[in-house]
């Protein structure tokens, strides 16, 4: 089965501004940074984009864009281009300071120390929301999909609604649906193939523990992540199969950023709709890899290469 993979979500653009310091500045007590160099990277849904692009046949991207300033859209499509990536913006009439949601980073030396966010976080109307499950449909058949990934952070992309309704029309084509999701509200989605949340993800909701949670979304596989610590997986009953515990490959940690996206790509990229636990551990094996590099970081086709022989060997 080919790999032709669409990523559905907040495609972001994740800005570093790099510095250092030697004196504080008079106005407050804050480091006064210069010698300032700006690098730009793929974030959220975009960087899942990116992860899947190295390994998959071919990697389509969808999502939303408001009527704000154009600059950092275009500076996320020139990385897209360089990684082959087609990309399809669905747009909404909203006026914001940016199309997309931008997380710049300030850093003196290795030591982030603020964080400035600007984003739009509106979402469809019911007619909007219409047209694009349309438009994603389409774009299923178009370009040959066998997988989606729906990367939720809650930024207006993504409703229940939208994600229920492809995941329905999938099923029914035996293409393969994973969610990553950000809304305590996913816990009433049916028709994926797999969900894989963190502890907090799954707190919000309201639920004990991944099998409720699997219960209470038909049956679906429930990938919970918890850091460094081991990931548990829900398999659905109907599958004859019991809750299984996958250990982490423990390593030096430098930065987290990013790599619940890498789980997700090499999760999806792994499953072909069975070998959920042998999915599961490889990309557990690349979060891991992921984690001892600074800022998102992607990982080589012969890293992934490299996860997946050390767990079929």
């Amino acid at each position: 089965m080919k790999n032709n993979i669409l990523v559905i979500g907040d495609a972001m653009l994740d800005s570093h501004v790099m510095g250092h310091t030697d004196r504080i500045s008079p106005e407050a007590p804050v480091p006064v940074v210069s010698d300032v160099e700006k690098i730009c990277k793929l974030g959220g849904a975009a960087n899942v984009a990116a992860q899947v692009s190295v390994y998959a046949d071919n990697t389509v991207m969808m999502y939303k864009i408001t009527s704000g300033d154009p600059l950092e859209h275009n500076e996320m499509c020139k990385l897209l281009k360089e990684k082959n990536i087609y990309f399809l913006p669905m747009s909404l009439p909203r006026s914001s300071k940016t199309m997309i949601p931008v997380k710049e980073r300030v850093w003196v030396g290795k030591q982030q120390i603020c964080r400035i966010d600007r984003e739009n976080t509106d979402r469809p109307t019911l007619k909007e929301s219409a047209q694009w499950i349309e438009d994603i449909k389409t774009t299923i058949k178009e370009y040959g999909i066998t997988k989606v990934i729906f990367s939720d952070y809650d930024k207006g992309t993504l409703t229940d609604g939208i994600i229920e309704s492809i995941a329905r029309y999938c099923n029914s084509r035996q293409i393969i649906t994973v969610l990553d999701p950000k809304r305590p509200t996913f816990s009433g989605i049916k028709f994926l193939s797999a969900v894989k949340c963190n502890e907090k993800e799954l707190q919000s909701t309201g639920l004990n523990n991944i099998d409720e949670l699997s219960s209470s979304m038909a049956g679906v596989r429930i990938i919970q992540t918890r850091g460094n610590k081991s990931t548990k997986v829900s398999l659905s009953s109907m599958l004859g199969l019991q809750s299984s515990v996958v250990d982490v490959t423990e390593s030096d940690v430098v930065d987290t950023c990013g790599c619940g996206d890498i789980h997700i790509a090499i999760l999806t990229l792994m499953f072909d709709g069975t070998n959920i636990l042998s999915a599961v551990r490889c990309a557990n094996s690349a979060a891991s890899l992921s984690a001892k590099h600074l800022g998102c970081y992607t990982l080589s086709k012969e890293e992934i290469e490299s996860c997946i022989q050390s767990h079929t060997s």
